[in-house]
């Protein structure tokens, strides 16, 4: 009689060896399952990348930089605004710490360009320094253009500087004025 197997149950395997089979393909199984998940997954990814690739290829992008002509005391917001039936309209904006590179990837259309300096850090542009879009000058753009290099820097603006610096959000020892010197508040 073979090790392992009784009288009563010759001819059967016994109990730990079909544990061990149905171990083996409940393991297989469940492999098969995540390979399957893995594989699939991996397809929407490919699919994902290769929409967004598309949808790269159906818009333009537009970049440059943004600085301002004095010290800064806030962040700088370059917005890019279309015109509507109502007017002018935000489309997207883009924050900046500090002085450097800005960037959109936007769908074909006319645009113009701002930019402003939020002194008072509300995220809304309030009669602070801005380099303001001229009507006179849009942007064209068609699908797949790449337009690079526009340089946006904020003039001084005296009076509307002073009355942001002077808000109660946000009030410094000292106030440039157009000339270099400074006042104090």
């Amino acid at each position: 009689m073979p090790l392992g197997v009784s009288p009563a149950t010759e001819g059967r395997p016994d109990r730990s060896r079909r544990a061990a089979r149905v171990s083996i393909h409940s393991a297989a199984l469940a492999l098969a399952i995540a390979a399957t998940a893995v594989i699939l997954g991996g397809c929407s990814t490919l699919l994902a990348v290769r929409r967004a690739a598309e949808r790269a290829d159906e818009n333009a992008i537009i970049s440059g930089s943004v600085a301002a002509d004095y010290e800064l005391h806030g962040p700088l917001v370059v917005g890019i605004v279309a015109r509507g039936e109502s007017g002018f309209y935000l489309v997207d904006h883009f924050i900046a710490e500090k002085p450097g590179p800005w960037i959109f990837a936007i769908a074909p259309g006319t645009y113009w360009l701002a930019a402003f300096e939020d002194v008072n850090g509300d995220g809304r542009y309030d009669d602070e320094p801005a380099l303001r879009s001229d009507p006179e000058k849009p942007i064209a753009l068609v699908a797949g253009q790449r337009v690079q290099g526009i340089d946006l820097r904020i003039p001084l603006q005296d009076a509307s500087y002073a009355a942001a610096l002077r808000s109660p959000i946000y009030r410094p020892a000292i106030l440039p004025t157009s000339s270099g010197s400074v006042s104090l508040p």
